[in-house]
């Protein structure tokens, strides 16, 4: 029975040599792909609603009327812009009345640097500068509408404000 047993075991090893050298003399065959991959430049941004009526209804007698403030809104940006800054710019679809003045600051990431209030009229005007490549979410757009006494009444009115996010690619 041994003599059986080390014969099965002999056999066997030398079936899985026989197999094994098939296997190394007919490796089979193969196939390959060029897989070609592009990352295009991405500048997206996206504002959280419409903010409150900007409204001027009180002032200190003796001094200008007091400026109207809406910081209720956020926007949101996505950037892979790596050969330079981004900015994001703004502009109104029509000019304010007479002597009446929008004016815009966007919050920017941790680490940049606070933007000012920025006048709005009907052109580009960049209203933040150095965004470098990621991302920023929920971030702060405050409205100021300032108008002197001289501007005088100038009743319900309503302007669109376009945001837009460039940069070099």
């Amino acid at each position: 029975m041994p003599m059986k047993k080390s014969f099965a075991l002999v056999f066997a090893l030398a079936f899985a040599l026989v197999l094994s050298g098939v296997a190394l003399a007919n490796p089979g065959s193969t196939a390959s792909q060029t897989v070609s991959f592009e990352v295009a430049p991405i500048h997206a941004i996206a504002v959280s609603g419409d903010p409150q009526p900007l409204v001027i209804n009180s002032a200190s007698a003796g001094s200008e009327p007091d400026d109207a403030i809406d910081s209720s809104t956020t926007y949101s940006f996505t950037t892979n812009c790596v050969y330079g800054a981004s900015f994001i710019s703004a502009s109104l679809d029509s000019p304010m009345p007479p002597g009446v003045m929008l004016l815009v600051r966007m919050a920017v990431p941790e680490g940049d640097f606070p933007e000012p209030y920025v006048l709005l009229g009907n052109y580009d005007e960049i209203v933040v500068f150095g965004l470098n490549a990621g991302i920023g979410s929920n971030l702060g757009i405050s409205y100021m509408l300032h108008a002197p006494a001289e501007a005088g009444y100038n009743g319900f009115s309503s302007r669109t404000v376009t945001f837009t996010l460039m940069g070099d690619v």
